[in-house]
């Protein structure tokens, strides 16, 4: 599996993040007319560490993007990601930080992103 397909697994997977989001987690974009709150996650960076004993991790940076028509959904969502990631089994995700971005006036929705690095071999 990819660490793609293991962190979206991992989203839809994780009983507190479901209850809020179901499977609304998209790689890059979200769907048209999506229902909030919703999440969209993206590769940021990509760094291949080399070992002296020959392992080869991929440490990603990703950050994610979640929207809801409340602060109050976009605050408990990013609570229930940091729990997912960082609890994860399949890879290892640090938190590094989230940042507020507000509301948009445009949509009428509140945004915050969230940054984490994760390491898989």
């Amino acid at each position: 599996m990819t660490i793609e397909t293991d962190i979206k697994a991992r989203l839809d997977g994780h009983s507190g993040l479901a209850a809020l989001i179901g499977t609304r987690s998209r790689a890059i974009k979200l769907k048209q007319n999506e229902i909030y709150p919703a999440l969209t996650y993206r590769r940021i960076t990509t760094n291949i560490e080399n070992t002296l004993d020959n392992l080869h991790a991929s440490n990603p940076r990703y950050q994610f993007d979640i929207v809801s028509d409340s602060y109050e959904s976009v605050r408990q969502v990013v609570a229930q990601l940091i729990d997912a990631m960082t609890t994860a089994t399949t890879f290892t995700a640090l938190y590094i930080d989230d940042q507020d971005l507000n509301f948009d006036n445009g949509p009428g929705i509140y945004r915050n992103a969230v940054d984490f690095s994760v390491w898989q071999q």
